[in-house]
């Protein structure tokens, strides 16, 4: 039977098995989750299937640097939602006047929202709620229910993950070079538990 250790959720997400998100992929939307942690890494498991990947990006938002880790897939976006890349284009997640709210009326335009995960926008990134996931897939022959599969031997209630959807806008080709200049410099990343660190040399 799978033990839960309890310290693993103060335990970080491990970054070497995580692969840096350096190029903005156009036209395609990320659907997974985000890693808080190494109990999160240890019971989400996403179906071979569909190819998941390990990524980790590093974001900026109001001067306040913080490390994402996301396991999951991008998939082809609907052509219907072309044009929602295209003003988010307008628009970068360095920039202090893209707020929530200027960024929740482009997504209201698209009968999308994202009040399930609104919370990560303040951390860099551009959520929308995973419920959507059939409004923006081209294929709609994806199988959600085989998406998230139990792991091993985890406990099915464990193993429930909350899936989310994230979009990267051209312009964030900003974001992308802030972290090659970051990792470029080798700098030390001193983790806390929250996944936000600190700068070290």
């Amino acid at each position: 039977m799978w033990l839960v250790n309890i310290e693993d959720v103060t335990v970080p997400a491990n970054i070497d098995n995580y692969c840096l998100l350096n190029k903005q992929p156009a036209n395609l939307f990320f659907y997974g989750s985000i890693i808080k942690n190494k109990l999160d890494e240890e019971r989400i498991y996403i179906s071979e299937e569909f190819d998941p990947k390990k990524y980790y990006i590093i974001t900026k938002k109001n001067n306040d640097f913080s490390i994402q880790y996301l396991y999951g897939t991008f998939f082809d976006i609907d052509d219907e939602f072309l044009s929602l890349i295209s003003n988010l284009n307008n628009f970068t997640t360095l920039d202090n006047k893209f707020n929530l709210s200027n960024y929740n009326n482009i997504l209201k335009y698209y009968n999308i929202d994202c009040e399930d995960n609104f919370g990560y926008f303040s951390k860099g990134l551009l959520p929308i709620s995973g419920k959507y996931i059939f409004n923006l897939l081209k294929n709609k022959n994806f199988d959600n229910n085989n998406y998230y599969l139990t792991k091993n031997d985890v406990p099915f209630y464990l193993s429930i993950a909350s899936p989310h959807i994230f979009l990267f806008s051209g312009a964030d080709a900003n974001v992308a070079d802030f972290q090659k200049k970051f990792v470029s410099k080798k700098i030390k990343f001193n983790f806390i538990p929250d996944n936000n660190f600190v700068v070290g040399i």
